[in-house]
């Protein structure tokens, strides 16, 4: 039986073909965070992204305690800090919030 020899496809770069230095700047320039606020919100960087889900629970965390707190104060002692329609828009979504 005679073998087959199967021609190799088009050589396809690795990345033990780029010298060191090179292939550090490449990986930078694709993986690297940018500057600003565009870089920050559109990395890749799991450290990062973490730290801007724990923001952004203890800033709803806290926007909801300070809506609890004035919802509670305005049923408790004075009912003028909130009227009853701001007190509706701030429990409703806010989609359907009407102002």
């Amino acid at each position: 039986m005679s073998e087959t020899v199967l021609e190799p496809h088009a050589k396809e770069p690795l990345d033990t073909d780029v010298p060191d230095g090179e292939l550090a700047k490449r990986l930078a320039a694709t993986w690297g965070t940018g500057g600003g606020v565009i870089g920050a919100l559109s990395t890749v960087d799991h450290k990062i992204i973490g730290r801007r889900y724990i923001l952004t629970g203890f800033f709803f965390l806290i926007l909801g305690g300070l809506a609890a707190v004035a919802m509670r104060a305005s049923s408790w002692r004075s009912p003028t800090i909130l009227s009853s329609g701001r007190t509706s828009t701030i429990s409703s979504s806010p989609c359907t919030a009407r102002r």
